[in-house]
């Protein structure tokens, strides 16, 4: 009954956890219980949390509380917008359908100049990789290259974009061989960024490319005055 539920509200809003499914998906009901306490979003019956008027009256403010959201909503670019500009976190919660979307994500990163300035400044001052960085700032090219810098190791962190990005990668394995593991089989099999990370870390010869690691002239080159190459390839049987 509407009534008793309301009765039950103002006594102690959590009490609206414990209502059914029907109660819990009344919007006079549920936008009580929300406003009495964010924390009810979480309970919003089904129906509600994928409801985008009732959504995004609560997102426009608490940004983050999109991960209560539908599925739908979640990966609906208008509705992670409006979450996005209240709270950056807001966009971990995006469906993966959106974090393809370049164009969209760098107009998100527009939002937050200030932010990635400071970030910019942490990143060279406490040696930060990428994975210290909210996931909307790793598609910052900039804060990328300082991380990536500072840690090649966290390519692993990285949007997809950025593994088959040359430049991105080189500066990876010039700072840590072994980042070659997470770039892209293409660059992988690239003979002279697969030189610079071995020269950095013997070990990253065991992420080259079948094709390099087959072919004889280069290994015998590369292994003439490295003993530890030398020992690796009889380690993978070459």
């Amino acid at each position: 009954d509407v009534d008793i539920a309301e009765q039950f509200l103002k006594m102690d809003p959590v009490f609206f956890q414990q209502f059914s499914e029907s109660l819990r998906s009344n919007s006079n009901i549920a936008s009580q219980a929300v406003s009495k306490s964010l924390f009810n979003f979480e309970y919003v019956g089904e129906e509600l949390r994928g409801d985008y008027e009732f959504v995004s009256s609560i997102v426009e403010d608490n940004g983050s509380y999109i991960r209560y959201a539908s599925d739908e909503l979640r990966a609906d670019k208008d509705m992670l917008s409006i979450a996005v500009s209240n709270d950056y976190k807001a966009f971990e919660y995006a469906d993966d359908s959106l974090k393809t979307d370049l164009e969209w994500i760098s107009g998100l990163l527009l939002l937050y100049p200030d932010k990635i300035l400071r970030l910019s400044e942490v990143i060279e001052d406490k040696r930060w990789g990428l994975r210290k960085l909210p996931s909307l700032f790793r598609y910052d090219a900039g804060l990328v290259e300082i991380a990536l810098g500072t840690r090649g190791e966290s390519l692993a962190y990285a949007p997809e974009h950025f593994l088959i990005d040359r430049d991105m990668v080189l500066i990876a394995v010039e700072q840590n061989g072994l980042a070659l593991e997470f770039a892209d089989v293409s660059l992988q099999n690239d003979v002279k960024l697969v030189q610079k990370a071995v020269a950095q870390n013997s070990g990253a010869l065991r992420f080259a490319s079948i094709e390099i690691l087959e072919n004889e002239k280069l290994m015998k080159k590369w292994s003439k005055k490295n003993e530890r190459i030398r020992s690796i390839l009889r380690e993978m049987g070459y």
